[in-house]
């Protein structure tokens, strides 16, 4: 049998081979996000230049899609800067460089870039500091915690609600006294359950009302390493509902003497960060899709999605062909199909309060919506999710990043589907209604074919049969006008009475 020393040791080298392999892809993972950042960088450029006017007047529907280019441009750069900073943290690239810095000085010149965005979502932003409090820290790395910890703060705190961030020494605590950096909102806060696992990596809280507002579950990790970098600590409390409250706290240092690290004398209060690139999720007031009043002359399109920025895109590009209405998730679009009844419907999946396939089963459980041809347009690339879905009555299944060109096209040959679904119903109705005027009037054989226009007018003589008024017949000769008469009289209440034909042609006017 083998030793258990010999185990150890064979479990001790599989160890130390994942950690190679891991080492090696956490590598590979950031040579790869590094070069990425590279023609991000050059595509913001030329997109800040068209929306600056640097190359001439841009059209208003230009500039909409130009400045959605540019904020998801931004975006992308800063998760790619989110995957950097933490390809690095677990490779151990990353030390302190510490700066000596007037904290009031440092923290309202980073309040200072929320400003903008406060005033536009009404939020009273303040703060409150100590005088004469100077502190060692990294500036930028304090700064990318801060700008994410004050983000969340004022991403999900409402309209009119306050954040406030505050400034206390603590001169109880060991190590020469610590500082307290406070954020505190009146937002949406915690729930509970996620409350323990609020700093891991990718975390991500399952609550309708913070999937609202979406995220990578990146930035507060990164800002817990941050912290802890410089030899401090972060806590959260919240209550879900009504706001939450970040703690900061950094020791005192007179030098520098934590870990490895630099030190640099300053008291300059510029924020280094990008704050266009930090900000780019939440520095953007989403308004409401102005929505034109569908012409009636138009196919209907109903699209669902959470995300606001493609209900825009999505809409602005339909609107051209297509009546389109939109909502932000399944419970909502629910609501728009009591009032509107429209002839196609494309819906995400990973929705809040009630997702796609929710939406889809409440959809084809409705006899009078189960016929509405639905499409899937989700970033949900798993196969059984797919497979579900079509299963359940899908009748496509988009994957993003759409194509323009196919999704118009799909849109279409969807469309043309249900119309001659739509045109096989009406003829397989206008034959029945003509199948029992044979019955009923032993005349019918006189009337023969299935053209639209007959169809149209077998429907006109079904539908007039019950009526007292008079009836004009009009058409050139031998197009058949005392044939239809026949039949209005035999499909008429009157069809036991005589059909008098009268040749007005030998009569004269005076008689008349």
């Amino acid at each position: 049998m083998q030793s258990t020393s010999s185990k150890i040791e064979e479990q001790e080298g599989k160890l130390e081979r994942d950690r190679k392999k891991v080492k090696t892809l956490l590598e590979l993972l950031s040579a790869v996000v590094h070069d990425l950042r590279v023609p991000l960088t050059l595509a913001i450029g030329p997109l800040e230049a068209l929306l600056g006017g640097e190359c001439g007047k841009v059209a208003k529907g230009v500039q909409d899609q130009v400045g959605l280019a540019l904020r998801n441009n931004r975006r992308l750069l800063k998760l790619t800067n989110h995957l950097l900073e933490l390809t690095r943290l677990e490779l151990g690239g990353y030390s302190a460089c510490y700066m000596r810095r007037d904290l009031n000085q440092f923290l309202i010149a980073i309040i200072d870039s929320f400003s903008f965005l406060a005033r536009k979502k009404e939020i009273n932003l303040a703060f409150s500091g100590e005088d004469c409090l100077t502190v060692t820290l990294d500036p930028e790395k304090m700064e990318r915690a801060l700008f994410n910890i004050i983000g969340n703060a004022l991403k999900f705190t409402p309209r009119g609600g306050s954040v406030t961030v505050s400034v206390s020494r603590e001169r109880h605590r060991d190590n020469g006294g610590c500082v307290d950096i406070v954020v505190r909102d009146n937002g949406i806060g915690i729930h509970q359950k996620d409350l323990p696992g609020i700093f891991d990596r990718f975390n991500q809280a399952d609550t309708p009302r913070a999937q609202k507002y979406g995220g990578t579950g990146i930035g507060l990790f990164l800002a817990k390493q941050f912290v802890e970098l410089q030899g401090g600590t972060i806590e959260v409390n919240s209550i879900y509902g009504k706001g939450s409250t970040f703690t900061i706290c950094l020791p005192m240092r007179n030098g520098c003497n934590y870990g490895q690290s630099t030190w640099t004398d300053s008291t300059n209060g510029r924020v280094v960060a990008q704050k266009e690139i930090e900000l780019s999720d939440i520095g953007y007031e989403k308004s409401k899709i102005r929505e034109e009043k569908p012409t009636g002359g138009r196919k209907l399109i109903l699209f669902i999605d959470d995300n606001f920025e493609m209900r825009k895109f999505v809409y602005g590009v339909l609107k051209k062909e297509y009546d389109v209405i939109t909502a932000e998730n399944g419970v909502k679009g629910l609501a728009k199909l009591r009032h509107t009844l429209p002839d196609l419907i494309i819906t995400d999946i990973m929705m809040p309060w009630m997702n796609g396939l929710q939406f889809l089963t409440a959809v084809k459980a409705d006899s009078g919506l189960k016929h509405i041809p639905l499409i899937f347009l989700t970033a949900k690339t798993d196969p059984a999710c797919k497979i579900e879905g079509l299963n359940k009555g899908a009748d496509d299944y988009i994957v993003k990043p759409i194509n323009l060109q196919e999704l118009l096209a799909r849109i279409r040959a969807h469309l043309r589907i249900q119309s001659g679904i739509q045109e096989r119903t009406v003829q397989r109705e206008n034959r029945f209604q003509l199948q029992k005027m044979v019955k009923k009037g032993n005349h019918g054989h006189l009337i023969v074919g299935n053209s639209k226009p007959l169809q149209e007018i077998c429907r006109l003589i079904n539908n007039m049969r019950d009526s007292e008024s008079s009836v004009l017949i009009s058409g050139e000769t031998g197009t058949g006008k005392e044939l239809i008469a026949q039949t209005i009289h035999r499909t008429s209440k009157r069809c036991k009475n005589p059909f008098v034909i009268l040749d007005c042609s030998v009569l004269n006017k005076n008689l008349l």
